[in-house]
């Protein structure tokens, strides 16, 4: 049983009906039976008048189980509709006071071994602390997930603006947000380059309508900036969808990265993406690296650029970014175009 819009109620309805006639049926016995017990129309010994006062007896007993039951309908659409107002109250508090900031994770290319980006993370400051996550999730069940978004973007451009100004900037974007007319305000509104602005599309859910996200695309590239696909190889984020969307950038999901030094079905996973990448132009970005044998293996299946704890913590600030991250020489070289496809697939 969910709620609906606002703060109204949707109860199960065959339920309730039943409680509802059994109450009704009460209450006339409730009014009923005092009337003819003071009337005594028959008297309290004749069968008339013990029916009465029998009936009379029967919903005074009735009463706290019918409420009992009333309680239990109830508890599941009203602790809905609390939690809802709840979130509704939080949410609001974020969103008219800016509750949040931006830490900036640096994005390693390969084969130089500099920082060439950085993905923006939003950091939650209003109470209670929570994950990032939950409170996107809190907005999006209150209908607000769109403008919370649009607000992280706003403040990671303006975050930004302290930035070298060779890093490009990566910003999440969900499929809803990307189809938003808010999505070039927040993106241009503070004046930052276009051409160092990434967005990358979040997928949680699958999409039905590919050609207003590829017009979406296509506007964002009028502009000069590019699109990625997020957590590419985990839930929707599939062959099919990358191939849909054509996107610049690749990033493959955790999952495929941990123990990749160890896992022959995540090598080949990887590498099926990176010949895929050779192929249309885009380049693949590996994240959430945490060992150095991960690292190993990313550069010798030619991933172009990694990003994860090993090579950076998310930071904040203008002073953090003052000396890049020291990033070590991977163990091999990366091979060529003409390798990866002779390997393939080997």
């Amino acid at each position: 049983m969910a709620p609906t819009e606002g703060h109204a109620l949707r109860f199960d309805r065959k339920p309730l009906r039943v409680l509802v006639a059994v109450a009704t049926a009460n209450g006339a016995v409730c009014i009923i039976a005092p009337v003819f017990i003071v009337l005594d129309p028959g008297g309290a010994g004749t069968p008339g008048g013990s029916l009465v006062y029998l009936a009379a007896l029967l919903t005074l007993l009735l009463t706290p189980i019918q409420l009992g039951v009333l309680a239990g309908v109830l508890r599941g659409p009203v602790g809905e509709m609390m939690e809802r107002r709840r979130a509704q109250v939080l949410v609001e508090k974020v969103v008219t006071g800016s509750l949040l900031q931006s830490a900036f994770q640096p994005i390693v290319h390969m084969a130089s071994r500099q920082v060439m980006g950085v993905e923006a993370l939003a950091r939650f400051t209003a109470e209670p602390p929570a994950p990032p996550d939950v409170w996107f999730a809190l907005a999006d069940r209150v209908g607000r997930g769109v403008e919370l978004e649009l607000l992280a973007i706003k403040t990671h451009m303006v975050a930004a603006a302290h930035l070298p100004e060779h890093l490009y900037v990566a910003v999440n974007a969900s499929p809803a947000a990307l189809l938003s007319p808010g999505l070039l305000p927040a993106l241009l509104g503070t004046g930052f380059p276009p051409t160092r602005i990434v967005v990358e599309l979040t997928e949680h859910a699958s999409i039905d309508d590919y050609p207003a996200l590829l017009c979406a695309r296509e506007t964002l590239r009028l502009h000069g900036i590019r699109l990625a696909v997020d957590d590419a190889g985990s839930g929707y984020s599939t062959f099919r969808h990358i191939v849909a969307i054509g996107p610049d950038i690749i990033k493959v999901d955790r999952s495929l990265i941990a123990g990749i030094d160890e896992d022959d079905a995540c090598r080949a996973m990887v590498g099926s993406l990176v010949l895929y990448a050779l192929e249309s132009g885009s380049l693949v970005v590996g994240e959430g690296v945490e060992t150095a044998a991960e690292l190993d293996i990313l550069q010798l299946l030619g991933v172009d650029a990694v990003q994860g704890y090993l090579l950076g913590r998310p930071r904040t600030g203008e002073a953090a970014w003052a000396s890049p991250p020291v990033v070590r020489q991977p163990a091999g070289q990366p091979l060529s175009a003409r390798e990866r496809l002779a390997r393939w697939p080997a």
